[in-house]
């Protein structure tokens, strides 16, 4: 029996050798590009340090606050992986 596998799309952004000041307004740059995309399409970030500052500007900022579901997981190799999706 074949199996069937159904995959979305995805956009990956690896921001770890972008200067740390300019990473959030690069990331809410393609958020605000990528809403002309399926809704299902995540966002994966690829992150040196532990995103929760983007989990929190998410939620704090009124043109995101709640349409954004946010998972974070650290990698083995150090790196952190955060993948944002609209709800």
């Amino acid at each position: 029996m074949a199996h069937q596998h159904r995959f979305t799309e995805a956009v990956v952004l690896d921001v770890r050798a972008l200067i740390p000041s300019h990473r959030h307004t690069i990331i809410f740059s393609m958020l605000d590009q990528m809403s002309q995309m399926s809704p299902q399409t995540p966002l994966w970030i690829v992150n040196d340090h532990n995103p929760q500052g983007l989990e929190f500007e998410l939620e704090m900022r009124p043109e995101t606050k709640g349409l954004y579901s946010f998972e974070s997981q650290p990698q083995e190799d150090g790196a952190w992986l955060a993948k944002i999706k609209r709800n």
